[in-house]
This record gives structure tokens, sequence and C-alpha cells, in this order.
């Protein structure tokens, strides 16, 4: 297998002196940039992408997508946007709300992660699932999460029965 590694972009990093950075490590710093340390709310959606396009950060990547069809990338505007219209998909059409059991069974893809993150936004509790997993490890995972609904797209899952499960299919 050949590896590719992505080169440092130039420009202001977070990270410049990994060294210092160890010696002068402390977690009460990186609490303060999280939401968190004044709400006493963790969303991780809002902090893994929407705070980002909050501090004018909305241009840059926040994932790179690369398989032997496709070469993506997304900003985080992108994937703010793309989520938030995964969450009100699942919201209105599928009645998903807080505290709610969703599983993802999709190929790792954008469009599973924007799937988890619109979950997120919404407060569901979110379970992924891949066509690794053996059909009875599947089951098993749904019928012992009390689930309320299974997303994937049309040609995911076949040889698996998932019609013990409300389904809704990503085109």
């Amino acid at each position: 297998m050949i590896e590719e590694i992505l080169k440092a972009e130039p420009g202001e990093h977070n990270l410049t002196n990994y060294d210092e950075m160890v010696k002068t490590f402390d977690w009460k710093d990186v609490e303060k940039v999280f939401s968190w340390s004044q709400t006493g709310k963790l969303n991780i959606a809002y902090e893994a992408i929407d705070r980002h396009v909050e501090e004018g950060k909305g241009e840059k990547i926040a994932l790179y997508y690369s398989d032997k069809q496709r070469e993506e990338a997304y900003s985080f505007a992108d994937m703010k946007r793309l989520s938030n219209q995964a969450a009100n998909l699942l919201r209105e059409s599928a009645e998903i709300k807080k505290g709610d059991r969703v599983f993802i069974f999709m190929p790792r893809s954008p469009e599973f992660t924007i799937a988890l993150l619109g979950a997120i936004k919404l407060g569901a509790i979110v379970g992924p699932l891949f066509e690794a997993f053996m059909e009875t490890a599947v089951r098993d995972r749904l019928s012992d999460s009390a689930r309320r609904f299974l997303s994937r797209p049309p040609n995911c899952c076949r040889g698996y029965r998932t019609n013990h499960c409300r389904t809704w299919n990503i085109s």
C-alpha cells in the first residue's frame, strides 16, 4: 500500500513548536477555546465544524476525501451547510429528535460524515455501522440499542435484512 503524506500548507498554524508545547501544555488552557467552558453544554458537531465558520475560518478545508472514484475537499462552511441540511432532513422527514438513537449504515465517505454530524446536531445518539460488520453483529446492535432509525444509501447493505428497522435512503 502506498501512503501519501500531505504537505503542510504555509500560513499561521496552532502548533508551531511541538517540543515547547509538550513542556507547557495545560488542559485548562485548551478548555477555554471550546464553548462548553462558557455554556456547560457540548455538541461536538458545533465544536468540530460550526464554531470555525463563526470564527471566520469557513473557507479553510475541514475534510479531504479520496478514493478510486473521487478526490474532494470540503471547507468548514461546506460541512456546516451540508450537515445542517442533513439535520433538517432527519428532523423533517424522519422525525428525529434529541435523544433518539440513530444508526448510520454507510461506507466511510463524506456523506457518512455529513449524516453523522447532522444527527449529532439534532442531539441524536449516533451509532456508525459499516459493511465489515457481519449480519449478526448488525442485527444485535440494532436490536440491543432501542434504535429509532437506520440511515443507509440505496445500494448499501446488500445481503443484510434491514426491514426490521425504519430506514431512510440517501440518494
